[in-house]
């Protein structure tokens, strides 16, 4: 019934004309240009201001792959059709051919049945729309904000993030996202490393809508403060464990996106072992639980229900305890705590 319904969902990408996709990493893939199935009629053709050409992205927090589709309708006819297969952790960008304001239906489906509908308001100062695969389906508009950011209300800003060390773990900046759920707001941002003020500066935030300040390649502990209507959250952020530095700016709760939460503990020696592990954030104990573990045995649990830094205490076969940090933060997937064949216990994480 699965692969039935991947079948469905495949075929309906291919109404549409096939754009340019682009990963997190910036390569583009070119994908072949299908004939449409249909075309919007001259009738039911966005008429809307001209704006710049907008953007899905999907990104998958979830700890097994996901095969999703994202439709866009005006007025009954379709305007963009996208199928994507993400891994754990992965967020793709596709560039869709609208490029008129208006209102416009979009239908985001997986191939295991979930399904969310949003009425997209496409404006010009916005460009583009952000899907997250959580426990439902999260969808925000969004807008990335470079030298020509429409939605900057003044202050001093960078040109261009700031240059790194040349690591190949830098396929993209890090950045601060400003994400708003709530009614529209101006939200005042300041960054600065090393006592430095890098950033002062306000951005008017829409409804249902993020704004995404690309920042810096270059690894260092960052003082990052928000301010919305006299309340303001400041803190420490570092990278490059933490990618994204999210702030919602309706509650100012701060984490560094919507992470994979989900711990694994698996046995890959020949022999029975009890592993006890704790997961702590700051003072407080989030999670403690022992596992006995038949040869090749395991278990999934969620012990967090937000992102960001915890201490992870791993104790095998009633021994000394080792503790290592677990950042739950995008792109990384499933964290998993491993006894390994040699009768070692470790944290592991995978990453893009």
């Amino acid at each position: 019934m699965t692969l039935y319904r991947r079948r469905l969902l495949a075929l309906l990408a291919t109404t549409v004309a096939g754009c340019g996709e682009t990963t997190e990493s910036g390569v583009t893939a070119e994908t072949p240009t299908p004939t449409p199935a249909r075309s919007v009629s001259s009738s039911s053709a966005p008429s809307g201001p001209r704006v710049r050409r907008q953007s899905v992205s999907v990104g998958n927090p979830r700890a097994e792959p996901q095969f999703v589709t994202v439709a866009v309708e005006y007025r009954g006819s379709t305007a963009f059709v996208e199928s994507l297969e993400l891994v754990p952790g992965e967020r793709r960008t596709v560039r869709t051919p609208i490029d008129r304001g208006g209102t416009y239906d979009v239908v985001v489906e997986t191939a295991n049945g979930d399904r969310a509908t949003y009425r997209w308001e496409v404006v010009e100062r916005l460009d583009g729309l952000a899907v997250t695969l959580t426990d439902g389906i999260g969808v925000l508009r969004t807008v990335r904000c470079g030298t020509d950011c429409r939605v900057f209300a003044g202050g001093e800003r960078l040109d261009e993030p700031l240059v790194g060390d040349g690591s190949p773990r830098w396929y993209a900046p890090a950045q601060v996202v400003l994400r708003n759920p709530g009614p529209a707001t101006e939200v005042s941002l300041s960054v600065a490393l090393d006592g430095e003020a890098l950033v002062d500066a306000r951005y008017r935030v829409d409804h249902e809508a993020q704004v995404v300040v690309p920042l810096t390649y270059r690894s260092g502990t960052y003082r990052v403060a928000v301010e919305v209507g006299g309340e303001r959250v400041a803190g420490a952020w570092r990278v490059p464990e933490e990618p994204s530095r999210v702030v919602d700016v309706s509650t100012l709760a701060v984490g560094c996106g919507p992470a994979n939460s989900q711990l694994r503990v698996r046995n890959a020696d020949g022999e029975t072992h009890a592993v006890t592990v704790t997961v702590e954030r700051g003072d407080t104990v989030a999670f403690e639980e022992r596992f006995v573990l038949e040869p090749g045995g395991g278990a999934a649990v969620v012990p967090v229900d937000g992102s960001g830094r915890y201490e992870v205490g791993i104790r095998l076969d009633g021994g000394p305890e080792t503790r290592e940090t677990w950042w739950s933060c995008p792109p990384n997937g499933p964290a998993a705590v491993v006894v390994d064949a040699t009768g070692g216990a470790s944290l592991q994480q995978t990453g893009l």
